[in-house]
């Protein structure tokens, strides 16, 4: 009998140990901000969407770079495999996806649209992610009684922030809802 406990703690402690060490991957490491980006933010996501009284639930990771003139988006795995990295240039966007050949058009809300399943309007996403309103569009906004902004309704997008500090109005979690897309997108932010 004693044998046998052994054996199930051991086999308990090299579950705890494998799990550990695929989660670990599944946020990818980077430095504390890349030289020559204005913007970097990773972070987690999980999607929702709504389809024909089907709900479809997708989860990942998320690296985010952006200067002017580029941006780069790189969608991950749960266990921290990169699916795809969208590079907008400011006339072409190009998709790359391992063990596919790379799709480029004009527009990157098209490409992107055939990875995620659902359309996101690039040129709001980087404000969207600061916290702020794009400039894009009109935009409706709710803020706190210290003015910090709670909600954006904006391009379709109702966008709710939670966990701004007292320092700054960047957010730490984003819940994006799109309800002509049955999609809902919620963000956990990693701000360097």
């Amino acid at each position: 009998m004693r044998v046998h406990l052994f054996n199930a703690h051991r086999i308990c402690a090299i579950s705890v140990i494998l799990i550990l060490i695929l989660t670990s991957c599944a946020i990818p490491h980077l430095p504390k901000h890349p030289e020559g980006y204005a913007q970097v933010v990773s972070g987690r996501f999980s999607a929702q969407r709504n389809q024909a009284n089907h709900i479809n639930l997708s989860q990942g990771s998320f690296l985010w770079l952006s200067k002017p003139g580029y941006t780069e988006l790189e969608i991950f795995s749960p266990f921290g495999q990169s699916l795809a990295r969208l590079q907008v240039h400011t006339a072409s966007a190009t998709l790359l996806i391992p063990g596919q050949a790379p799709r480029q058009h004009a527009h990157a809300e098209i490409l992107l649209s055939d990875v995620l399943g659902f359309n996101l309007p690039l040129n709001h996403f980087s404000d969207w992610l600061q916290g702020q309103p794009s400039l894009y569009s009109q935009a409706d906004i709710t803020r706190d009684t210290d003015g910090k902004i709670l909600t954006i309704q904006q391009a379709g997008w109702a966008i709710n922030y939670s966990g701004q500090t007292e320092q700054t109005n960047i957010p730490k979690q984003i819940k994006l809802i799109n309800i002509g897309q049955g999609l809902v997108l919620r963000l956990i932010l990693n701000h360097p």
